[in-house]
């Protein structure tokens, strides 16, 4: 089984450590999706400054996801 599909409310945080640690910027990418997509539970049982401190790490890799689908937009529609 894929990692990402074993993604869950109390292991993304550990999930998305292991892709900083192994520099696996789709994993990562895909613990961004989940947080967002999870936003509700997830702030259950994370307090806010862990949430937050998650978020400020996930960023370059939202950031990163955002501008490469931009292009692939951007080169379809050339």
């Amino acid at each position: 089984m894929c990692i990402s599909q074993s993604l869950a409310i109390d292991n993304v945080a550990q999930v998305f450590e292991q892709s900083e640690d192994y520099h696996a910027p789709q994993l990562a990418k895909r613990c961004v999706l989940f947080l967002l997509e999870h936003y509700s539970e997830l702030i259950k049982i994370m307090d806010t400054a862990q949430y937050f401190d998650l978020m400020g790490r996930m960023l370059p890799y939202l950031r990163s996801s955002l501008l490469e689908d931009a292009s692939k937009v951007g080169a379809a529609s050339s």
